[in-house]
């Protein structure tokens, strides 16, 4: 019995906590991402200096007798061949470069995270408020068909029209259901990504999040940030690590040989028992040349890779600028027809009118809503390519961390 309890707290304390979460803290878990993991292990591994390479390459005890096993004849020697000391400094260099450039690869996978839980955020505001369109929609669509009922004995009712407004209702089901369906699979995604607690519902608001319009205003001072890319420096790291890792094979050549001597018969003859012996390597061709050939190619191949990814980024800052500014466009158009179509004007119109058929009301406002679903797609097609234009100006992983989709670019050290 004790053992069934201890297993069910041990399960209990293990399992996660049912709770909610805000988008700040859903956000903050980035630096908990499993991502990560491989490059703090790497980077804690480093740490240690286990590429610390011993100043002695080889070291051996030698014996050598001549004439039998006489002692007087043994000679005894110990022989050591000292390591290359530019290999030893390319190296020690090639490492740290190597342990350097883990900051900056660990700063490429935390804004990819980042991405990919701004992303879930959007996705999910996005069906939260698709689905609360369509719920309106088909409201609209029963006041419809309520309508119509009322109006079967006067000359407005059309039979053909009620029955296909019928049939119109069973389909604005369907899409309010596909709506909180993929609403329902954003959160468990979101679930999946959080690991701090269960997230069965979410609490987030579309008047939460940073509007087109203040998007609008802040484009032209981060496009001006000149700052080296992340990537760009990252890629200057490998470029001299494809160096250092020439320079190895450069120097990976054997220095010579310092041997010590002891043969004890020189005692006896009143002679020092001890000699010794060096080498000197004089390396006339380099046995290695096809290595450092190979090693040159990448270290050309890191300097192409870098000037290839510069102009790559220059490129999708202007490509992704010139989309934003497009969308918005667009957007802002949107908006001002719907701010046109004016249903409560429109209606005070219409009843001025001796002839008012609430049905045209109704049908008016049906068509505004279709205006506020275009709109509503311009805006989560802007938020992505926001989103895109402060990861290609490496924004997103600056520290301290900040949820750029709030109207204040909160802290996400605080709720």
């Amino acid at each position: 019995m004790k053992q069934i309890i201890g297993v069910f707290l041990i399960l209990l304390l293990t399992q996660k906590n049912y709770g909610q979460v805000s988008i700040n803290q859903f956000l903050r878990s980035v630096d908990s991402d499993i991502s990560l993991k491989v490059i703090d292990e790497q980077n804690s591994y480093l740490q240690g200096k286990p590429y610390s390479l011993s100043f002695v390459n080889r070291f051996q005890f030698r014996m050598q007798n001549n004439e039998g096993i006489s002692k007087e004849t043994q000679r005894f020697g110990l022989w050591l061949s000292p390591a290359n000391p530019w290999a030893i400094k390319s190296t020690n260099k090639y490492f740290k470069t190597y342990a350097e450039s883990l900051n900056f690869e660990r700063e490429i996978a935390i804004k990819e995270a980042l991405i990919e839980r701004y992303n879930l955020v959007v996705d999910f505001l996005y069906f939260n408020e698709l689905y609360q369109l369509y719920q309106k929609d088909k409201s609209l669509l029963d006041a419809q068909v309520n309508i119509l009922e009322k109006q079967h004995t006067s000359d407005y009712f059309n039979a053909t029209s009620f029955a296909e407004l019928k049939l119109e209702q069973i389909s604005k089901d369907v899409q309010a259901e596909e709506a909180l369906f993929e609403m329902n699979n954003q959160i468990a995604r979101i679930d999946a990504k959080y690991t701090a607690a269960y997230v069965k519902e979410l609490n987030w608001h579309s008047h939460e999040i940073i509007s087109v319009a203040q998007i609008e205003t802040i484009l032209d001072s981060i496009n001006s940030n000149d700052n080296v890319p992340t990537l760009v420096s990252y890629q200057d790291f490998k470029i001299e690590m494809a160096k250092q890792s020439y320079n190895i094979q450069k120097s990976n050549i054997n220095t010579g040989f310092i041997q010590g001597n002891y043969l004890n018969g020189n005692i006896a003859k009143d002679k020092t028992p001890w000699s010794f012996v060096a080498g000197i390597t004089i390396p006339i061709a380099n046995p290695n040349k096809g290595d450092m050939a190979r090693k040159q190619l990448l270290v050309i191949e890191a300097n192409q890779k870098k000037q290839v990814t510069e102009i790559r980024i220059n490129e999708e800052k202007a490509i992704v600028l010139d989309k934003l500014n497009s969308l918005i466009a667009r957007y802002k158009s949107t908006q001002a027809k719907i701010d046109a179509v004016n249903a409560a004007s429109l209606g005070s119109t219409l009843s001025s009118m001796r002839e008012n058929n609430p049905l045209v009301i109704v049908k008016l406002n049906s068509n505004v809503l279709k205006l506020e679903l275009i709109l509503l797609r311009l805006k989560q097609t802007i938020m992505f390519s926001y989103l895109e234009f402060l990861s290609i100006h490496d924004r997103l992983q600056q520290r301290p961390l900040v949820n750029y989709l709030s109207p204040s670019w909160s802290l996400l050290d605080t709720d």
